[in-house]
């Protein structure tokens, strides 16, 4: 179905579910949970995500005819003029709802709109300067739902996680992109400085996440659960992506796999920091 492919559910679904992390992250302990404005700020995130992904699709139609044919433009399935106004159609039903949840949201909200916008237009065909936006925005949700509360700052510890885990799979992507890139002019890092200068991008940011990944636990921010979830469930797969990607396995198909790995393993980081917290407080569901 190509209007809900064009808006990557999935994506949007993990938007949503990182501005409810990034409350339990933050809130104190004991404090009344708003589930209604939780769901609210949750489902503002996924709009503007799915927004940020159909204006992608509609300025970037040369290289998915080369990259990603099967995507819902280049392969028929709904006109650029119509994905166009179904994008705008998102962005005014996620700033309505960010504004239901309050003024800063909506601030915020527009904010991000802008940065996505500007992603597509421009700081995409530059190289790391998109790669890095990306990763920045989706950390970005946790902070977002962070600011529910008065204490905001505690959730730039999963925010930075969110940054890094998906900066190691921008960089794959564009490595994977490489060719479509290049034949739609894009000067994308890949494009500029080759596959292998992806590969030690990527590389390095999942290191440095591993590296990191006890430090909230040493801090005693999360607990023992946290560690052990974290440290087999995401940690050992990070180790096994790294490990092919330093030995060579780098064809196209192999990276869009590392890259959906990838994507798997931020939920799996997200169960382990609710394991690592108690769980949901006061019974509060996630939106999405």
């Amino acid at each position: 179905m190509p209007y809900l492919k064009i808006l990557r559910p999935l994506n949007g679904l993990i938007a949503a579910v990182s501005v409810g992390l990034g409350y339990v992250c933050a809130a104190p302990a004991g404090r009344p949970v708003e589930a209604g404005l939780i769901a609210i700020a949750g489902f503002s995130a996924f709009f503007v995500s799915a927004f940020g992904n159909i204006i992608n699709d509609v300025l970037d139609l040369e290289a998915d005819r080369v990259n990603r044919p099967d995507r819902p433009i280049p392969s028929g399935g709904i006109s650029r003029g119509t994905a166009l106004v179904y994008g705008i159609v998102m962005l005014f039903v996620g700033l309505s709802l960010a504004r239901a949840a309050g003024p800063r949201f909506l601030y915020m909200a527009f904010a991000v709109a802008v940065l996505l916008w500007l992603y597509s237009v421009k700081l995409k065909r530059v190289p790391l300067v998109g790669n890095l936006v990306v990763a920045f925005l989706t950390g970005f949700t946790l902070v977002y739902g962070g600011a529910l509360t008065d204490s905001w700052r505690m959730s730039l510890v999963p925010a930075c996680f969110a940054f890094l885990i998906n900066l190691g799979r921008e960089f794959l992507k564009t490595a994977s992109d490489r060719e479509g890139d290049a034949a739609a002019g894009l000067d994308t890092l890949a494009v500029r400085f080759g596959v292998k200068a992806c590969i030690r991008g990527a590389c390095a940011s999942l290191l440095l996440l591993m590296l990191l990944t006890p430090v909230p636990y040493m801090n005693g921010m999360y607990g023992k659960v946290y560690l052990v979830v974290a440290g087999v469930g995401v940690n050992m797969p990070l180790v096994a992506v790294v490990f092919l990607l330093l030995r060579g396995v780098t064809g196209r198909r192999a990276l869009d796999r590392f890259s959906l790995a990838l994507k798997i393993l931020m939920v799996i980081g997200i169960i382990a920091i609710l394991a690592g917290k108690g769980g949901l407080p006061c019974g509060v569901a996630f939106s999405g």
